[in-house]
């Protein structure tokens, strides 16, 4: 028995639908030992359920066979503000459990610190949970901790590069840190690749350019149905620094003329004005806002079209704009896109944003690599982390 077999074994099964080891055998194009010896490795790691009986043809009824999704979890963590969420999901991306705590925000060791106890005693609801509501004997086996990231921000093997940004200062925070902070392996998701994902798996185009549009903008590019993650490092907005206008604008980051400082949301509002206030005053038609927003328009469609030029793909607009934007304000986009890119043959759409995305996604991002590569998974055992 090879590891690849195990492995067409787990990926079967993985699609919900029980199966028998004579229609896994034939599915498969594999011997009966081999299934057999398959069943029985991921039996061992936990991971396989029997779920009824094939009808009889004049022997024993056969077992039909699925992948115990519960007893394994990714648990996704956001630290936004004053506020810690986790979410904790199974094998097939269910919810099991959400928990919304405050936590003040400061970029320091303590606040991670804490913030890692806060999850470590989710975790131990979860098992808890599990205990008295289901048969398992075991409790669950939590595989990773997925932070969202969000800010502007590097992320790396190192860990997480704070760059000008006010609310967490530029400061870098090691890997090490948050691994010792949680008690746990850790997997770092940018805030955009998250948001894609949570978008992704509600049936978004899988092909595209998912556009975060809020304070700042970021790019994250789907293709086949995977988020594309570059080798080394991940820059949660480095769309937002591509330069639109030569010698333009100064933009946070020290440079002139980066699109942030022409198709960020704040940079609608007049002084004092707050973006809701910009937006009920542009509805009730006052030209000089109007004029802002053309503006506006006419800066954003550029960097879609010029993602469009080195991507062809569709375009979702994540983030804190689809709240704000209309079914006018997308078509008047779609054509400027179109007219800065020669083509028509693509979609633009909003996503409005739901509670939790960012944190789900990350944990469902983290999913998606584990299950297109199981082997590290197929090597735990049934005995569950001591922590």
């Amino acid at each position: 028995m090879t590891q690849h077999s195990t492995h067409a074994i787990f990926n079967a099964l993985m699609d919900g639908t029980p199966r028998t080891r004579r229609q896994l055998a034939q599915e498969l194009g594999l011997s009966a030992p081999t299934i057999a010896a398959g069943l029985q490795h991921i039996e061992q790691a936990g991971l396989l359920s029997k779920v009824g009986h094939d009808a009889s043809s004049g022997g024993r009824r056969p077992d039909k066979f699925t992948i115990n999704t519960v007893q394994h979890i990714i648990v996704g963590v956001s630290l936004r503000h004053t506020t810690l969420t986790c979410v904790a999901i199974d094998l097939s991306g269910r919810i099991v459990a959400t928990q919304r705590t405050p936590l003040p925000y400061v970029n320091e060791q303590l606040t991670y610190h804490r913030a890692g106890t806060l999850v470590n005693d989710f975790i131990r609801s979860l098992k808890d949970s599990n205990a008295a509501e289901t048969e398992q004997p075991d409790s669950p086996t939590v595989l990773n901790v997925a932070i969202c990231v969000s800010g502007a921000a590097t992320i790396d093997s190192d860990g997480i590069t704070f760059t000008h940004d006010e609310e967490r200062g530029s400061k870098q925070v090691p890997i090490a840190l948050l691994e010792d902070a949680m008690r746990r392996p850790v997997a770092l998701v940018g805030c955009g690749e998250a948001r894609a994902m949570a978008r992704l798996v509600e049936d978004g185009p899988h092909d595209a350019w998912y556009v975060t549009l809020g304070r700042h903008v970021g790019g994250t590019l789907v293709l086949g149905g995977r988020i594309h993650r570059p080798r080394g490092s991940v820059n949660n907005e480095a769309v937002g620094h591509m330069t639109l206008v030569p010698d333009g604008k100064l933009c946070e980051c020290g440079r002139q003329g980066c699109a942030n400082a022409y198709c960020g949301l704040a940079m609608l509002p007049e002084e004092g004005e707050s973006l809701p206030g910009f937006f009920s005053v542009l509805e009730q038609g006052e030209m000089h806002h109007r004029q802002r927003m053309n503006e506006w328009m006419d800066h954003f469609s550029t960097v879609l079209a010029n993602l469009r030029a080195c991507v062809d793909g569709d375009i979702v607009i994540v983030g804190e704009a689809a709240q704000y934007l209309d079914e006018q304000d997308v078509k008047q986009l779609y054509e400027r896109v179109c007219a800065r890119c020669a083509s028509s043959k693509f979609s633009l759409t909003l996503a409005p944003e739901q509670e939790g995305d960012d944190v789900r996604g990350a944990a469902l991002l983290v999913l998606a690599d584990i299950l297109r590569n199981p082997a590290d998974l197929l090597e735990i055992k049934s005995e569950q982390a001591t922590n």
